[in-house]
């Protein structure tokens, strides 16, 4: 059967040219007979399929050669040319018979469907995945970097430092647009809490958080600043720039509660806030709980109070394990000398952070495990002869103790995506009975890292509890029976009672219904 190109199948053919710069266009052989003689003048016409053979003569006969596999066919003037064109189709040495190029991509399946060159989208994500790596913004004029992107798609124009800036504030603020979308569709109220940063030149920096429940019960939070704080940073630095942040986000009339550690400047920054909002009338007079204390703040500053009563032997242990760490040689004298004393000698102690009390409780407690190792290396080597002494390893031993249930509760907070305030009171509450037990208080060195922190403790407990309190009974899982248990427990049935009812009062109050967190 001839071909019939009247009916098209969805796919179209494309091949190279060879001969002439012509596209040939698959005919019927009555096609090639028309375009053979046209017309009055009856003049012979020269066939497309003559772009794809070649004709020779072999005697007395005309062949054809194709171009592409080198078939011999007839050329023969009365054999017509429909048997070249069947050969054509079917040519396997055709370098272009296996390509497709469809008329209408959105017909194949959506694995197969070519995709789309969409240069904005492609600078979108360039943008995103620079803002969400912290990649420098040189990044784009790197030439290895560029060439990479040109072999992944040729068709994408590379923007320069400039543009990335401009695309970066762009994306800033289209993502601040949805965030205060979501605020503003939020019904109850948003907390914030407040972070101080410090950088390696001393700079101040406050980054604010906002937190909210949306309704699907899910815990949403949101950094919505991070600021250079200008020296001398105090109490009214720092309310300007939470006021600006406020009045930028437009939550003055949604800022249900501020969290801060406890420290002068941010006491009284809260309560100029609190007193700013009461007078716009945007906070009831009522409302007790506004400022709410930060628990892993408050846990910092208790053990700081443990570091100062054990300030000497925490240098001494910092300076020898500063300088075991500084060479390998020293690293694997140690390693030595604690397997010849029969120690586990694959974690060696790490160095400390100074603004990180966790890491020194590390430091602590990995130095412990290789106390005989230092004193093996005091007794026979000069540079360690500045190691803590007896007394001070039982000091360390102590406040390690005494630090472990601190570095469990910080931990807990951390490592949950959920650092509500309901948790607060369950670690607390470990807290308060780890210090109150007897053997703590047996010996003078005990006593004396002990008794400090017992102090601070009861001091940040108190103004933490009675929030703490009614987070924990908002808690579905532990409610009022929980809160009766921890005190009947601690208290006795008689005490346990009146201050169960003294919480219960506390939460019929007027100023629940603002606390949304």
């Amino acid at each position: 059967m001839e071909p019939n190109n009247e009916k098209s199948i969805g796919v179209q053919l494309t091949w190279p040219i060879k001969q002439s710069s012509r596209v040939p266009t698959p005919a019927t052989p009555q096609a090639e007979d028309q375009k053979i003689e046209q017309g009055s003048s009856k003049k012979r016409k020269t066939s497309d399929i003559w772009n794809h053979f070649t004709k020779i003569k072999d005697g007395a006969t005309t062949k054809a050669i194709c171009l592409n596999c080198s078939a011999t066919l007839s050329a023969q003037s009365n054999a017509g040319t429909n048997h070249l064109w069947r050969h054509y189709h079917r040519c396997k040495s055709e370098p272009r018979q296996s390509v497709l190029v469809p008329r209408n991509s959105q017909s194949l399946p959506e694995l197969i469907r070519p995709p789309k060159f969409n240069q904005e989208a492609m600078q979108e994500c360039l943008v995103e995945m620079i803002v969400a790596h912290q990649y420098p913004f040189s990044m784009v004029e790197h030439r290895s970097f560029r060439e990479f992107i040109s072999a992944l798609q040729p068709k994408f124009k590379m923007i320069d430092q400039a543009t990335l800036q401009t695309e970066c504030m762009n994306l800033y603020k289209k993502r601040k647009a949805v965030i205060s979308k979501q605020f503003d569709d939020h019904p109850s109220k948003i907390a914030l809490t407040l972070e101080h940063w410090s950088s390696l030149d001393t700079s101040s920096f406050l980054k604010i958080s906002a937190h909210y429940i949306n309704p699907q019960w899910k815990l949403i939070s949101r950094t919505i600043a991070f600021r250079l704080l200008p020296p001398p940073v105090d109490a009214n630095v720092i309310v300007e720039c939470i006021t600006d942040v406020l009045e930028d986000w437009k939550l003055l009339n949604k800022c249900g509660s501020i969290t801060a550690e406890s420290s002068n400047s941010n006491d009284l920054a809260v309560n100029k806030i609190c007193e700013m909002l009461k007078e716009r009338q945007l906070l009831k007079s009522t409302d007790d709980y506004f400022h709410v204390r930060c628990a892993a703040g408050a846990m910092k500053e208790i053990v700081q109070e443990a570091f100062k009563t054990t300030q000497e032997a925490i240098s001494k242990l910092r300076r020898i394990v500063h300088l075991v760490t500084a060479t390998e040689a020293s690293k694997a004298s140690l390693q030595e000398v604690a397997g010849n004393c029969g120690l586990p000698s694959n974690k060696l102690p790490s160095r400390d952070i100074l603004s990180r009390w966790d890491s020194t409780y590390s430091m602590i407690s990995d130095a412990l495990n290789f106390q005989l190792a230092f004193e093996y290396l005091q007794a026979t080597q000069p540079e360690y002869l500045d190691c803590p002494t007896a007394l001070e390893w039982l000091q360390l031993k102590t406040l390690k103790e005494a630090l472990e249930v601190f570095h469990e509760s910080v931990s807990s907070l951390s490592k949950t995506d959920l650092p509500s305030a309901n948790r607060s009171y369950l670690n607390m509450k470990k807290i308060e009975r780890h210090l109150s037990k007897p053997e703590h208080y047996e010996n003078n060195h005990s006593i004396n890292i002990i008794c400090p922190m017992a102090n601070a403790f009861q001091k940040y407990w108190a103004r933490l509890r009675e929030f703490s309190e009614i987070a924990s009974v908002l808690d579905p899982r532990l409610k009022l029976q929980y809160l009766q248990f921890s005190l009947v427990k601690q208290h006795g049935v008689l005490v346990a009672g009146e201050k169960l009812t003294i919480s219960k009062n506390r939460l019929i109050c007027p100023t629940i219904p603002q606390l949304r967190v």
